[in-house]
């Protein structure tokens, strides 16, 4: 659900839909990815920035990490 938001523009429900996902699922690190982009995209640089900075820390997948450093470059 929280990538369809995403698809259609809809960031802050994105938001509400992957903190509900990363609430449960913590160890979900695509979920915690997505959310980082969504605070991102809606406007939320600073908790984006600083959960991106976080989860950098969480990961070794080269795809994400990539991505992480693709968006905190933006910021």
């Amino acid at each position: 659900m929280g990538i369809l938001s995403m698809q259609s523009g809809q960031y802050k429900r994105a938001v509400e839909r992957f903190e509900t996902l990363v609430q449960y699922h913590p160890e979900n690190i695509q979920g915690q990815f997505y959310l980082g982009v969504s605070l991102f995209e809606s406007n939320q640089k600073k908790q984006a920035k600083t959960h991106l900075e976080g989860l950098r820390n969480k990961t070794t997948d080269p795809q994400i990490l990539s991505g992480i450093e693709n968006y905190l470059d933006r910021l």
